[in-house]
């Protein structure tokens, strides 16, 4: 996808959201990004958080971990500008 073609709703659809929604919106990440910062890059957290998914006769233990992108103008200072949580691992704890 080119810089041009990316939306609020691509960047909502994929799970993005501002890491401090005080700082920037998703509207000014996504002009930002096509008009402003040179280098993007995704970095994953060391850790995992777990949450509970139930279905309609199991239920599972998921283990996320949260993804960030970063924008910098020199390739040099990176910030964290949006972050989604991505799935690492599922564990069923109960089946029926």
């Amino acid at each position: 996808m080119k810089r041009s073609e990316l939306t609020v709703a691509i960047m909502k659809d994929r799970g993005w959201k501002p890491c401090d929604p005080n700082d920037l919106r998703l509207k000014d990440i996504v002009f930002n990004i096509q008009e402003c910062w040179k280098y993007l890059r995704c970095t994953k957290s060391t850790g995992t958080y777990t949450e509970n998914e139930y279905n309609m006769c199991s239920t599972y233990r998921v283990r996320y971990a949260t993804e960030y992108l970063e924008a910098s103008m020199d390739n040099v200072n990176w910030f964290k500008v949006a972050e989604r949580p991505v799935e690492v691992g599922r564990t069923c704890i109960y089946a029926d």
